[in-house]
């Protein structure tokens, strides 16, 4: 089972971080180099290749009839829905952490299926979120947008990290991988107060 054990007061909680997409891949390469070894990963994707790079261990691949969702979160949604190893993966667990990028079909779709799916099962359920640049165009802020809705309703702390904000408010010097550093330790300290909390 790919859970962290944490004690507060007398209670032992277990811990679910869940990345979603080639965002939550990239950011859980980080988390896991910086995360306590204890704190375990889930990795949940697509792409057969961000899988394959993916320093994680405990890894899920979705396949639409041998393809990725297309953009498309109704897709990705609907190929959730008929995992059970998806499912699963909730179980027994006391908080869950969901980590992902929005705006893509990955994301958008499968996230708020996890979200619902671990609050059902009796999970706590945490989100923290990176929104579309606003050159990723108006579908994907559109997706986004939705996702954010869907998402409200099933987590009881969700964090939304914006790219163009954090984007502006970096030296242009460093450009995008400036950009992606800051959202890395932004990622990293919100689970690190999530674990410390609970």
């Amino acid at each position: 089972m790919n859970t962290a054990m944490t004690k507060t007061k007398s209670n032992v909680k277990t811990i679910k971080i869940i990345a979603i997409g080639g965002c939550g891949c990239n950011l859980a390469n980080h988390l896991h180099s910086v995360l306590d070894k204890n704190l375990q990963l889930l990795v949940v994707t697509f792409d057969s290749q961000s899988l394959s790079r993916s320093k994680v261990q405990s890894k899920i691949l979705l396949t639409c009839e041998g393809k990725g969702s297309g953009g498309d979160p109704n897709v990705a949604r609907q190929t959730a829905e008929q995992s059970e190893e998806l499912k699963n993966s909730v179980k027994d667990v006391d908080v869950v952490i969901l980590v992902c990028g929005l705006g893509g079909g990955t994301g958008s779709g499968v996230m708020p299926h996890v979200a619902e799916v671990a609050k059902e099962a009796g999970a706590t359920v945490y989100g923290i979120v990176i929104t579309p640049f606003d050159t990723d165009g108006p579908v994907k802020k559109k997706n986004a947008q939705e996702a954010l809705t869907k998402l409200r309703k099933y987590t009881v702390g969700l964090k939304v990290i914006e790219n163009e904000s954090i984007h502006k408010n970096v030296p242009e010097s460093v450009g995008l991988l400036g950009t992606f550093k800051k959202i890395d330790e932004i990622v990293q300290a919100e689970v690190e107060r999530i674990v410390e909390r609970v």
